[in-house]
């Protein structure tokens, strides 16, 4: 069956489910201030959570957790937007079926559908419909004791065979319909927050994930539905990594790296026959996503259907999900109060997985040829974070990789590298972004990265003439503190003077030094500096520029490292370096600029470094901004042909990823 197949069945499966459960219920049963940010504990621990097959959601949860030890955090549960229709009196689907998992010490994460195109969603045409559901909602939020829940709309988008599925245009307006209509009806973040829920899975032809996302504004938490269907129901058993990780890291690369994430609805087939063992399967997942960045949380489907999925049918509950949940790492919070105050929600900074590779520009920068060498190392294909522009890739290089509050944020342009080369090892040494801009205005993708970034102040690096001062004044409305430094000198050897000054008042240890008339070994210089918190200046072939032996003198480092041959830097420039004091003098050097930044990797980071960054060698902005990160994340960075992976550049990764 194909997974197309077992997507369409499944929905159609709960969609029965939940209406026979609403039915069940109804015969059966009688501050913090705004721009903060909320820290959610993520690595090293995740908490449980359970889809419920019971109409007495409550009784069953009790029962589970009496039977493992452990009580769930999350109790799933789904639901249509016209479950409350042809009702009676008071009585609400919506209220019952919530109050339920609350009574059952949970919080509910609830799946929202509209059985109906996006793009009728997102013209109007049930407008009226999600206003009624949220006041169903709204009746369950009033029963006081602290009641939340998280709602997850229109999950699994980004299929084919969802009714609002595959229009990614259509469904993020249809998204934010149900978001603005509870907000204007005073449901805030103290009492729902939001969840963006694709599938693990895109079916061909729907874009990507990335195209879905409604916002940051309108997404407190991001989910994933990801099952192994095992040899019953697909095609092969698959371990927790191949299930979740993909889809994880694809999210991390190009959505948001910095939100919370939720396994919103995961599984693995009961049966032995199906090709592997449930019971060590619960437990790998479990330990594969306590050990990830941004997932705090797994909801078990635990339901009968494509294939038996279930770990808990009373009285037995599995010894796979009793020992997983029983687990220090598997954690049990509720309420969770900490989620509902005013305030973004978001994870400790992101880092890289092992084993993670991620280039950074489109295939204009780095072609996908590039990549295809690159996954015959790491057995599968790295990640890519890239945008339609220069100004674009570094803003989408620092949503990945830095969390909002940062202490500063670097500018340079995007127009000419001359003033540019020192600033990624200055901005590494501060935990900041790099982020382009043009001469005379600031990018809009650019201006949106600022005001998510919130930096206390910015520094920009190069005189008037590469950044006008209109931009300088512009760029004051961003920094927390109004202030924005300009680090410019009279050339370009005195801008690498003046941002290392700034960067480093206190002097370096270690400064690598190249040429400043091209861009390849100043960036190769850069993923060195920022692994020994140094500084990258600048000279000419011939001599030191008066410029650079003031910065010498001033940052007095033990070690400068030359980087490039003797036709970039000649042996005269070793010699007064030693003049000047240095105690010793290097040189790194090779054919070309990939070569040489292989080298610098290999003797700074040791075998199994387990990730790293790359970007092209034939530019400069894309290479800048991945500089920075690198430094953030202390991973190696490393330069690529554009067309093909250069052989010094693969047997790198082999030996960091070994």
């Amino acid at each position: 069956m194909t997974r197309t197949a077992l997507a369409r069945n499944r929905l159609v499966g709960l969609v029965l489910a939940l209406g026979l459960l609403c039915a069940t219920l109804a015969v059966g049963t009688p501050e913090a201030e705004a721009g903060t940010t909320i820290e959610i504990p993520a690595a090293g621990r995740v908490a449980g959570g359970i889809y419920s097959t019971e109409w007495s959601i409550s009784t069953d949860l009790e029962n589970l957790a009496a039977a493992t030890g452990k009580r769930v955090t999350f109790g799933g549960t789904f639901h249509n937007i016209n479950e409350n229709d042809h009702l009676t009196n008071s009585w609400s689907n919506t209220r019952e079926i919530l109050d339920e998992v609350w009574k059952g010490r949970a919080t509910p994460f609830a799946n929202v559908i509209i059985n109906a195109p996006a793009s009728e969603i997102a013209r109007g045409t049930y407008d009226a419909e999600i206003v009624r559901w949220a006041t169903h909602v709204r009746q369950y939020l009033d029963l006081g004791a602290g009641r939340t829940v998280i709602i997850a709309p229109l999950q699994e988008m980004n299929l084919r065979e969802t009714p609002w599925g595959c229009d990614q245009e259509n469904y993020r307006i249809a998204y934010r319909k149900f978001v603005d209509t509870f907000r204007s009806m005073g449901m805030d973040e103290t009492k729902v927050r939001w969840a963006f829920a694709p599938n693990n899975w895109t079916s061909p032809g729907c874009g990507s994930m990335a195209g879905y996302y409604p916002g940051d504004g309108y997404v407190d938490v991001i989910g994933i539905s990801a099952y192994n269907w095992g040899a019953c129901v697909g095609s092969r058993w698959e371990s927790p990594a191949q299930v979740y990780g993909p889809a994880l890291n694809e999210l991390r690369r190009t959505v948001n790296a910095f939100k919370p994430y939720v396994v919103a609805q995961t599984a693995a087939p009961r049966s032995t026959t199906c090709g592997g063992d449930q019971q060590q399967w619960i437990d790998n997942a479990f330990t594969y996503l306590s050990g990830d960045p941004n997932v705090v949380g797994l909801i078990w489907f635990n339901f009968d259907k494509e294939t038996d999925w279930r770990v808990w049918t009373k009285p037995t509950v599995s010894t796979g999900w009793r020992d997983a949940m029983t687990k220090s790492s598997t954690t049990y919070e509720w309420p969770l109060a900490s989620w509902f105050k005013q305030g973004d929600l978001t994870v400790p900074a992101s880092r890289l997985r092992g084993d993670d590779v991620i280039v950074l520009g489109g295939p204009a920068a780095v072609s996908d040829n590039a990549l295809y060498d690159i996954s015959g190392v790491l057995g599968g294909m790295p990640g890519r974070i890239a945008g339609p522009n220069r100004y674009s890739t570094a803003t989408r290089v620092s949503a990945a990789f830095f969390a909002p509050d940062v202490a500063a944020v670097y500018i340079v342009t995007g127009e000419g590298f001359a003033d540019a080369l020192s600033t990624g090892a200055a901005a590494a040494s501060l935990d900041a972004p790099l982020l382009l801009v043009r001469k005379d205005s600031i990018p809009v993708e650019v201006r949106a990265e600022l005001t998510r970034l919130r930096p206390k102040r910015i520094f920009v690096a190069g005189g008037p003439v590469v950044i006008s001062q209109t931009v300088v004044d512009d760029l004051r409305a961003y920094a927390m503190t109004g202030t924005v430094s300009r680090l410019a000198g009279a050339n370009r050897y005195g801008t690498a003077a003046a941002v290392a000054a700034a960067a480093f008042p206190s002097g370096v240890g270690t400064a690598y030094l190249a040429s400043g008339l091209g861009f390849a070994d100043a960036l190769s210089a850069g993923a060195g500096a920022v692994t020994v918190d140094g500084a990258v200046l600048l000279s000419t072939s011939e001599h030191l520029p008066a410029e650079t032996v003031a910065s010498i003198r001033k940052l007095k480092p033990s070690e400068v490292v030359l980087v490039g041959g003797t036709s970039a830097l000649t042996p005269t420039i070793e010699s007064e370096l030693r003049n000047l004091g240095v105690g010793e003098v290097r040189r790194i050097a090779a054919s070309d600029q990939y070569t040489t930044s292989a080298i610098i990797s290999s003797q700074t980071f040791p075998a199994g470094a387990a990730s790293a960054l790359l970007a092209t060698g034939m530019a400069y902005p894309d290479a800048l901004a991945g500089v920075a990160a690198a430094g953030k994340l202390g991973v190696p960075f490393l330069l690529s042909d554009p067309v093909d992976t250069p052989p010094a550049i693969l047997d790198e990764l082999r030996r960091i990823l070994k």
